[in-house]
């Protein structure tokens, strides 16, 4: 890393090998949907949501897995490795919802209030938390059309 320093203050260049924190690929945030019709905030986030979902249940057969070991060193090895995927999954979760976010900030409109204000905040904020309360309004909401849906559907089937 080399710095620039004109005597007041000082910088340091950034290096991405000082980042580099495994050799695993970044993982790919959804694409932009540009198939008019096709596509848009709800595909996107429930692409995002299979991802999720996909690699969690990876992890936890992974870890059914290693109770099946017998050495409990190696036991342990292989549950401290499947906790460093399972928080690196975490991250990578993280990244695809920051894309949506960066990508739809604005420019949804069939959502709640409530949902768009939090899209906005994860754009804006980039945090942890305002991700995770984004993920949160907008399964909030999702969920409760679901069971508009089936409301719904209920009503005709009665009628």
């Amino acid at each position: 890393m080399s710095a620039f320093s004109n005597g007041s203050f000082s910088v340091a260049a950034f290096s991405e090998s000082a980042y580099d924190f495994g050799s695993a690929p970044p993982p790919t945030p959804p694409a932009a949907s540009n198939s008019g019709g096709y596509g848009g905030w709800w595909p996107d986030f429930e692409h995002v949501q299979r991802q999720r979902a996909k690699r969690k249940r990876e992890i936890e057969e992974l870890e059914a897995e290693a109770e099946r070991i017998a050495d409990a060193t190696t036991r342990e090895i292989y549950r401290l490795e499947r906790e460093r995927d399972a928080k690196e999954a975490d991250a990578d979760d993280l990244v695809r919802l920051q894309a949506l976010a960066d990508q739809y900030a604005g420019k949804v409109q069939e959502l709640s209030k409530d949902a768009r204000i939090a899209i906005l905040n994860a754009q804006d904020a980039r945090t942890r938390n305002a991700l995770e309360q984004m993920r949160r309004v907008v399964e909030r909401e999702l969920n409760d059309e679901m069971l508009a849906i089936q409301q719904v559907v209920l009503l005709l089937m009665v009628d």
